[in-house]
């Protein structure tokens, strides 16, 4: 099974696909959020030549990476690996646990991310305000079959109600909701970039995530002033005092004038 080195499954999850399902992961790309054809190729090729043939039977995509600062992958590249696993009888499937958040960075809709995959893992909790859960989406006939890997996992239906039906509350207004987000974000940086103290940053392939540095002001100091203030900040990095800001829906209950407001006060020493 391939995956991209920087995979949530491959990093963050011990050792469980080998223990709990037997699957060999064979880590690609490492340091990127893309997974290259080429190097999926490379890989073809030698699984293939090798002295006992070892065939790829899954290839594995996580968009956004979680470890990657929720970088998207490259569309153009899904597309031809995509292409190249149905060539070669080879399964897909995306770990789409933020999927939600593509269409709006990349232009494409989530049928377009979806077709290019045999499963589609998507979180509930991650988008949807869930305590947990998740949904695997996959043709009838494949979902059908999972009835018993479903119960041997744990997985319980009767007891997923009320996760589900959080999510009910919520996805459907989900992408504009983040659209809005992101207009509120976009227009608090613009206000703050005014101001010499702040500056930021947006990663190329960046969805959910941009970085925000404010000078003349200890980090842990200046996340006590806005907490006292009713804005909760992740803490700087421990380094560079940069600080990974998260757009989501929270930023809708607010003006992004008063934010800003409440970010400059805190950067000159004031909590009002």
């Amino acid at each position: 099974m391939l995956v991209q080195a920087e995979s949530h499954l491959y990093n963050d999850s011990g050792d469980c696909a080998q223990t709990l399902s037997g699957l060999n992961l064979v880590p690609l790309a490492e340091g990127g959020s893309s997974l290259p054809l080429e190097e999926v190729e490379r890989w073809l090729w030698r699984s293939d030549s090798g002295r006992v043939e070892t065939r790829v039977g899954v290839i594995a995509i996580e968009s956004p990476v979680r470890r990657r600062h929720h970088e998207m992958a490259d569309f153009d590249e899904l597309r031809r690996v995509s292409s190249l696993a149905r060539e070669r009888g080879i399964r897909l499937h995306l770990d789409g646990a933020r999927m939600f958040n593509l269409p709006l960075h990349s232009g494409k809709s989530l049928h377009e991310y979806s077709a290019l995959f045999d499963t589609v893992y998507v979180s509930l909790w991650k988008h949807f305000n869930a305590a947990s859960g998740a949904i695997l989406a996959g043709d009838a006939g494949f979902i059908e079959g999972l009835y018993h890997q479903r119960r041997m996992f744990g997985g319980a239906r009767p007891h997923a109600w009320p996760e589900a039906a959080v999510a009910l509350r919520f996805v459907d207004g989900y992408l504009e909701d983040y659209a809005k987000s992101w207009q509120v974000a976009d227009r608090l940086i613009a206000l703050l970039q005014d101001h010499s103290r702040f500056s930021f940053e947006k990663l190329p392939q960046g969805t959910s995530r941009f970085f925000m540095t404010a000078t003349g002001v200890a980090p842990e100091l200046f996340r006590e002033r806005l907490a006292k203030q009713g804005v909760v900040l992740s803490r700087g990095h421990p380094d560079t005092g940069r600080f990974a800001m998260e757009v989501n829906a929270t930023l809708l209950r607010v003006s992004a004038e008063t934010l800003a407001g409440k970010f400059i006060n805190a950067a000159r020493g004031r909590e009002d």
